[in-house]
Formats: C-alpha cells, structure tokens, sequence
C-alpha cells in the first residue's frame, strides 16, 4: 500500500510542478491582450479565450496537488475534538459515501466529455474557432488525477488507522 501512496504523491506533485509554470503563457498573454489594446487600440480575437483556456486547465490540474497537501476548505469544528483514530474514521466514513460516488462520476463523465470532443475533433464556436478537445482532455485529466488523490488520501487514512492499532 505504501508504494501506490508513494507513486500517486509523486505523480500528482510533478504534474502539479508542471502546472505551476503555466502562471508564465497566463502572465504573457494577459499583457500580450493589455498592450494590444489599451496601447495600440487593436484588441485580439483569442486573447481572452486563451486566458480562459490557460486558467482552466491550471485550475483543474491544481486540484489533485491541493488535495495532497490539504489545501482544500475544511470545516474542522467537528473533527479537531476527534481523536487521531476517530478522525482516520471519519475520512474514511467521507470519502466512502461522498467523495467517491461524486467526483467518481464526475471523472467518468469528464472523460466520456473529452473522449467525445477528440472524436469530433471539437472546436470552439467562436470567430478564433481554436480546438477545444485539448482543453477538454486536460480537464478530465484533472479530474482523474484529483479522484485518484482522494484514493490516495483513504489509503492514508486506512494506513494509520493500522499503525495506531499497532
């Protein structure tokens, strides 16, 4: 069990490693756009769309590595009485009947979404028209990933449960 917390901790922070240099196309078309429009009054057709492109993937594939170090919003009034068993328990209670079932469907949908954009070979329907599959097949991507660190979590939460006992 140790080797698959291992490898999808690593796996999710070198993505996340790698996402992180997508801050630098963001900052760069951002005033790409602000110097094309505000200084020589030619605003792009693409500019904002591949700002909304850019930001959305960051955001997706940022999820799993948030999840990994514990970055998401948590209502901790309940659980900070528990102890370090009862709050193994109640992550594992969670992330059995919440967790799971929702971001489970939300990859499997994802997927089937992507998968069904590179079919098609899906553009956008703007006057940039860019393909918009790609886009669609990182975000699924991320919802892959953040489903497979929530695993990873449960495995943790399993993990110490068994060495408190021992």
């Amino acid at each position: 069990m140790r080797s698959i917390i291992a490898a999808i901790d690593s796996f999710n922070e070198k993505i996340g490693q790698l996402n992180s240099l997508l801050v630098l196309p963001l900052v760069g078309v951002v005033v790409y756009e602000i110097i094309m429009r505000y200084l020589f009054n030619a605003p792009t057709v693409w500019g904002f769309e591949m700002t909304m492109f850019i930001y959305g993937v960051h955001y997706m594939l940022g999820l799993a590595l948030t999840e990994n170090r514990e970055g998401h919003v948590k209502v901790e009034i309940l659980t900070s009485r528990f102890s370090k068993k009862g709050q193994a328990w109640f992550n594992i209670i969670g992330y059995a009947l919440l967790f799971f079932p929702v971001f489970g469907m939300m990859a499997y949908a994802a997927v089937a979404y992507a998968w069904t954009s590179i079919g098609l070979l899906e553009v956008n329907n703007t006057s940039w028209a860019p393909p918009i599959w790609p886009v669609k097949s990182l975000m699924a991507l991320g919802f892959v990933m953040l489903f497979l660190q929530g695993l990873n979590t449960f495995l943790k939460n399993i993990q110490m449960l068994r060495e408190i006992r021992q």
